[in-house]
Order: C-alpha cells, then sequence, then structure tokens
C-alpha cells in the first residue's frame, strides 16, 4: 500500500498525461506515490561476433563505434566474463562523440578490451588459449546449424 510521502514542492511530471493523471488522483483524495521506486528489467538479446579465430578469440571490427556498440559490448562482457572479445578499430584515435575527449582506444582500455588499429594484430593470431566453456558452446551450435546434432 503507498505510503503518504511529504516533500516540500511538487513533483516535475515528465508529461502532460502525467501531470493530469496527477492532479486527477489528488483531486479525488487518492494517495500516490509519483517515480518513486526503479525496477530492473533485462532484455533477451543475442551477440553475433564478427570474427572467431580458432584460439577462440572474438573480434569485432569497428569503424563506428557508437554507444549502442559499448553498451552492448560491455553487457555482453559483463554476462559472459570467461569469452575474449578484442576490438579492430579502424582509427583507434576518435573521440566517441563530439561532446567529449575519450577516444575509442581509451574506452577499450577503461572497459577492459585488448584492442588494435586497422588489421588483427599478429600475436592475436598466434596466441593459444585453452579451450573454454564458450568454444564448446559455439561448437554445438555450429553442428546444430548444420544439422549434425
Amino acid at each position: 500500500m503507498p505510503r503518504e510521502v511529504v516533500t516540500s514542492k511538487k513533483p516535475k511530471y515528465r508529461s502532460r498525461l502525467e501531470q493530469d493523471i496527477a492532479f486527477h488522483l489528488e483531486r479525488v483524495g487518492a494517495m500516490f506515490e509519483y517515480e518513486s521506486i526503479r525496477l530492473p528489467y533485462t532484455r533477451e538479446c543475442v551477440y553475433t561476433p564478427d570474427f572467431i579465430l580458432p584460439n577462440g578469440i572474438i573480434v569485432e571490427a569497428k569503424g563506428w563505434f557508437r554507444s549502442s556498440d559499448r553498451s552492448k559490448l560491455a553487457l555482453v562482457k559483463k554476462r559472459l566474463p570467461s569469452i575474449d572479445i578484442r576490438i579492430v578499430f579502424q582509427r583507434s584515435g576518435n573521440r566517441l562523440n563530439k561532446q567529449t575527449k575519450t577516444t575509442y582506444a581509451e574506452w577499450a582500455n577503461k572497459n577492459g578490451f585488448p584492442h588494435a588499429e586497422g588489421r588483427i594484430p599478429e600475436g592475436w593470431l598466434k596466441e593459444k588459449n585453452e579451450t573454454t566453456e564458450f568454444e564448446k558452446l559455439c561448437k554445438q551450435l555450429r553442428r546444430k546449424v548444420r544439422g549434425k546434432t
């Protein structure tokens, strides 16, 4: 049951409709709260890597590095921390947007993504990685796609 919230000033509503509803609730004497809690939710999304090297390294190729790309990569890394995602930027010195001095490379460093510019470094190709759960999952998914379950 909503509790009575005592504030020194009326809340600012996000829309005229919200304001009209609040005034109606006040007029009829109904108790209510306005945007007093935050409820977490998740979206079911999929991530399709650009390149998967034989050693399990995932390589994303990025010319434009949009906010949605950054969010997606950060969420994938958080959800699947054992996978090795690396980024090859067309120009790693580009700024994220006009309002910031942060470059693509600085964002990658801050968020724990190894990165390169222009091409996949030879060292990434020669790097040995242990077989991960992610690689096992990829092999299973490939078999299903090819109809070899």
